[in-house]
C-alpha cells in the first residue's frame, strides 16, 4: 500500500493560475471583496420651496426712520428679497395700511413675482401715493407671500410663508414735531 504524504509548501509547487477571462474575474471579485466599494453618488430631489425672506435694512426708503409725507406725495418702496419658489408657484406683494389692526386698508392691487431659485437677487418694488383723506400716524406694510399661500380673500393663510416690511409714515403733520403715538428710532 502506497503512503500518501499531504503536499507541504516545499512540495506543493506553484499555484495554479486561471488561464480564462472567466477565471481571472473570480480572481478579481474574490480579491475585491475584503475591498471598500463605492456606491453610485445620492440622488437629489428637487429644492424645496422657502419663505420668502426680505432684507429689511436694505429697502429704501429705510424701515428704521419715521416718514413724514403729505397729500399726493408718492412714496417708492424697494425691498431686496430671497425666496426658493416652485415652479409656477409666484410671489405675491400688496400694499397695506395699518397691516392687521383694526383700521386696516389694502392700499394697492396685487403685484406678481416670478418664481426664482433661493441665490437669485431679487427685490420687490411698489409705489404708494398718499390719499388725502389721511392724516396723524400710520403703519405702511409690504406684504410678500407665494400665491399658494393665499387664501380666497388674497390674504395670507400662513404666517410661515409671509414677509412683512414695516414703515411709519407720519401723514399730513404741520407742526414740526413726530406726534407722540408715532415710533421713533432710539426710543
Amino acid at each position: 500500500m502506497r503512503q500518501v504524504i499531504p503536499p507541504t509548501h516545499e512540495t506543493a509547487g506553484p499555484r495554479p493560475r486561471p488561464r480564462s477571462p472567466a477565471g481571472w474575474a473570480l480572481l478579481g471579485i474574490a480579491a475585491g471583496v475584503g475591498s471598500c466599494l463605492v456606491s453610485d453618488p445620492p440622488v437629489y430631489e428637487g429644492t424645496a420651496q422657502t419663505p420668502p425672506v426680505m432684507f429689511l435694512l436694505d429697502a429704501a426708503p429705510q424701515v428704521t426712520t419715521l416718514l413724514g409725507v403729505s397729500t399726493g406725495d408718492r412714496i417708492d418702496l424697494n425691498v431686496p428679497f430671497r425666496s426658493q419658489d416652485d415652479a409656477g408657484d409666484e410671489l405675491i406683494a400688496r400694499l397695506y395700511l395699518d397691516y392687521a389692526l383694526d383700521t386696516e386698508e389694502v392700499l394697492a392691487p396685487l403685484a406678481f413675482i416670478s418664481p426664482g431659485k433661493f441665490t437669485d437677487d431679487r427685490s420687490v418694488a411698489l409705489r404708494w401715493q398718499v390719499p388725502p383723506q389721511l392724516s396723524g400716524c400710520r403703519q405702511l406694510a409690504l406684504v410678500l407671500t407665494h400665491r399658494s399661500n393665499l387664501n380666497e380673500a388674497n390674504r395670507p393663510s400662513s404666517n410661515r410663508d409671509t414677509a412683512v416690511a414695516i414703515w411709519f409714515v407720519d401723514i399730513n403733520n404741520t407742526s414740526g414735531t413726530p406726534p407722540t403715538d408715532c415710533p421713533v428710532v432710539g426710543q
